[in-house]
């Protein structure tokens, strides 16, 4: 479980908004010739925790959700979003729409969804650098994988304070063979077979964090009930968000 060295308690709002500006559903950017052999790739996000690593406990009105981070895959993503956090920057912002995706049978499926934005509508995001939006940081070694937490931005390629959270989705054989078209590496699709996911997400934004305890947290909110623009009916919000270290039981 979650142990000791908390840093501090922040009071956050807003755990993972959608933008009314949907995310991208078409799987192709994964195309990209990828730097190193597959065989070399590391799913960081699948490997079990270690002590020590840097946590964030997400309490939300829905329940606790806990995420671990990836600073050597994306220091900038892990700096904006502890630092804001630290900075109370998502004080009292709430979730305001669910990302959905067509499945191959024509069926909406609950995807994701998104937090960090400066207004309600969820167009505008904030950094701590100078030059405002940030370069996306692709890592090979992350994916969409359920759980995932990517940072988004309005522009492809540019990220700020806003992020989604992948939900729980099985991989058909169509997904599959869409996967390989765009030329994911054969050892990706096997493990998005597995795990499931969202793959279209991939190569188009930056993972800085996983969910590593939580996930009916966050299938409890992609299942709440939305208007036709995807915005909750009832509002969900984050109650804190406390910075820490993992400790196992």
């Amino acid at each position: 479980m979650v142990g000791g060295l908390l840093k501090r308690r922040m009071r956050c709002s807003a755990l993972m908004l959608m933008l009314s500006v949907s995310i991208s559903g078409c799987i192709g950017h994964a195309s990209a010739q990828m730097e190193q052999p597959q065989e070399k790739l590391v799913f960081y996000q699948l490997e079990p925790m270690r002590e020590g690593e840097e946590i964030a406990v997400v309490a939300t009105t829905e329940g606790d959700i806990y995420l671990r981070f990836f600073p050597s895959e994306a220091p900038k993503a892990v700096s904006n979003f502890i630092t804001l956090a630290q900075e109370g920057f998502y004080d009292g912002k709430s979730v305001f729409s669910i990302q959905k995706m067509t499945d191959s049978e024509g069926n909406e499926r609950d995807a994701a969804f998104l937090a960090g934005a400066t207004n309600e509508a969820g167009s505008r995001g904030k950094t701590v650098y100078r030059t405002g939006p940030f370069r996306s940081e692709l890592s090979e070694n992350l994916w969409h994988f359920p759980g995932a937490v990517s940072a988004y931005g309005s522009d492809i390629g540019r990220v700020d304070s806003r992020f989604f959270v992948v939900g729980s989705q099985e991989i058909d054989d169509i997904t599959v063979q869409r996967m390989k078209k765009a030329n994911f590496p054969d050892k990706v699709i096997e493990k998005f077979q597995e795990q499931g996911g969202a793959p279209s997400y991939s190569r188009l934004y930056p993972i800085f964090a996983q969910v590593y305890q939580g996930m009916d947290v966050v299938e409890k909110i992609l299942q709440a009930e939305c208007d036709e623009k995807g915005v909750p009916v009832e509002e969900i919000s984050i109650l804190s968000v406390t910075m820490g270290y993992y400790h196992p039981e």
